[in-house]
Order: C-alpha cells, then structure tokens, then sequence
C-alpha cells in the first residue's frame, strides 16, 4: 500500500529472531517491491544488526527500514 519510494519503519521490542530477521528476511523474499534501508544512528547508540541494545534510557528494540522501489 505504499507509494513508490515510500518507507515503511518494522519495530518489535523482542530479542527473538523469529521475531525479528526471520520476518524481515520472509517478507523481503515475497515482496520483491521492497528493500531494506541501513539506519544511521550517532556514535553514542549502541546498535548490532538492526537491534538497538538496552541502555540506561531505553530496553532495547529490533528494527528495519523498509522502502517500496
């Protein structure tokens, strides 16, 4: 349902990868539309493949950056 070059942000506050890189990797194959975008974040976030991991501020959250070509 989105426009071309749309953007679609896919978050989920689980660790588990059928949750998370198992969806995205299931819904990239099927949707042939799509693709992932990388975000940039400042020094001082700590993320590791697409996980934003638990800080004094936040508990941590998986997340990808999908747009429509």
């Amino acid at each position: 349902m989105l426009k071309p070059l749309g953007k679609l942000l896919y978050v989920t506050c689980s660790i588990f990868e059928k949750e998370n890189r198992s969806v995205v990797n299931r819904f990239l194959k099927e949707e042939k539309t799509a693709i992932e975008i990388k975000i940039k974040f400042p020094k001082n976030v700590n993320v590791d493949d697409n996980q934003l991991l638990p800080s004094l501020i936040h508990d941590g959250l998986f997340y990808v950056l999908f747009q429509k070509k």
